[in-house]
């Protein structure tokens, strides 16, 4: 630029000796305009490291958003499931939710794990008697149940009318007083409440779960997984790979 601007002046110095007036009027005003507009543009040199800057500058806003590439900022790969030889599983009885848990964390979830159970039926097994089931293995424990399902297996190995002669045999600590003589078959037939300890206001209770007689507390399908589960998570392992 300082090479254009010492060529420029030797001309103009020049047109003064050798122009007229008019002449000299007008290339002053073009050199005037000339200067102007050099001394208005920038160096290379400004407008390269600005651009350089620039994209610096970009480059850190990038890096600062994203984050830079290290290990740490990287998503972790997923951690592959332990594949066994095992399959044994009980889908068909627990929720979705639960199918890839073990007996022992089924065994611990609320009753609502067991496929068929609503969630509402958690707050609702609080008012069964006590001790109330809470959890699947405490509904496969639930004494009154346990005792329904035993009345009912022997129900069906009963010979009516051929009790001996003399026989002893009872089951007064389970049936309230009015019932201690019926026959296991004629048990099944009565209401919950003949059991000893359920009190007449929670047949309704049961009723919310189809359960409305001993025979059917004792078949109720939800309470035989259960103790289905509860017993098998007492087998279980909590290394898969251990035997014992």
């Amino acid at each position: 630029m300082s090479f254009i601007v010492f060529v420029m002046c030797i001309l103009y110095i020049l047109l003064m000796f050798f122009t007229s007036t008019l002449i000299y009027i007008i290339c002053t005003y073009i050199f005037i305009i000339f200067f102007f507009l050099m001394i208005r543009r920038p160096p290379r040199s400004t407008l390269s490291s600005s651009s350089a800057a620039s994209d610096v500058y970009k480059r850190q806003v990038s890096t600062q958003s994203t984050g830079p590439l290290h290990p740490s900022n990287m998503a972790e790969p997923v951690e592959k499931k332990q594949k066994t030889s095992h399959t044994m599983n009980i889908n068909s009885a627990i929720d979705k939710a639960f199918e890839g848990k073990t007996f022992t964390e089924i065994a611990a979830a609320p009753i609502s794990a067991l496929q068929g159970l609503a969630d509402w039926t958690d707050n609702a097994a609080e008012k069964l008697p006590a001790p109330a089931p809470k959890t699947v293995a405490e509904l496969g424990k639930w004494k009154y149940f346990v005792r329904a399902s035993a009345i009912v297996e022997l129900a069906a190995k009963e010979d009516e009318g051929h009790r001996e002669e003399g026989s002893k045999m009872n089951i007064n600590s389970a049936l309230d007083k009015a019932h201690e003589g019926k026959s296991l078959k004629e048990v099944c037939e009565l209401p919950c409440s003949a059991l000893q300890g359920i009190a007449e206001h929670s047949d309704e209770d049961l009723a919310g779960f189809h359960v409305g007689t001993i025979g059917k507390l004792g078949q109720w399908k939800f309470a035989k997984w259960a103790a289905a589960i509860s017993t098998l998570a007492e087998m279980e392992n909590a290394d898969i790979g251990e035997s014992r």
